[in-house]
């Protein structure tokens, strides 16, 4: 297993990411549940910062308090939340390449943003990839992390002022363990 500092599972970047999908799918006051039901201690702010970090118990709290408040998949909300991401500070970082595509074929093994997590990407076809990811050692996978992690390829291309993808299978029925 990599070396990961203590609690720097998820960066703050992705907890913004994810906050602001809550704020596109959920009222205020059921975005407070989901914080409260979470044990977050934490204020907005604190989790929203770009420069904090969150632990996997952390991140994994709030995505499973979503969706037990909210059964209907973030993937299948996705075709309201692309201004989230377009907005989101890795948008900046995805518009500096030239598609979709060129983005998936970027990546490394490894996200220093979720130093957790290994990627494996390959091309299939033109605009057709195929993505695997799975946490290192000592990490159980979950449901609601695949969710998050599929809305998130299927709005790459709204970055690009293009529709989401819609072909993501996240494993959201998958029996884990």
């Amino acid at each position: 297993m990599a070396t990961t500092p203590a609690e720097h599972h998820v960066s703050g970047i992705y907890v913004d990411m994810l906050v602001g999908f809550f704020g596109q799918s959920m009222t205020p006051e059921r975005i407070d549940e989901v914080l409260h039901r979470a044990g977050e201690t934490r204020s907005l702010d604190e989790l929203t910062d770009l420069g904090s970090w969150s632990s996997y118990h952390q991140f994994r709290r709030l995505l499973e308090e979503r969706s037990n408040l909210d059964p209907t998949s973030l993937y299948e909300q996705a075709k309201l939340l692309p201004d989230v991401m377009k907005a989101s500070e890795m948008s900046q970082a995805v518009q500096t390449l030239e598609s979709p595509g060129a983005v998936l074929a970027s990546g490394t093994s490894h996200n220093p943003l979720v130093p957790i997590r290994q990627y494996e990407t390959t091309e299939v076809s033109a605009n057709e990839w195929t993505i695997r990811e799975k946490f290192e050692d000592g990490f159980a996978p979950f449901p609601e992390f695949c969710d998050f992690a599929a809305t998130q390829y299927a709005l790459i291309p709204a970055v690009f002022n293009l529709p989401p993808a819609g072909a993501c299978q996240p494993l959201r029925d998958r029996k884990f363990g």
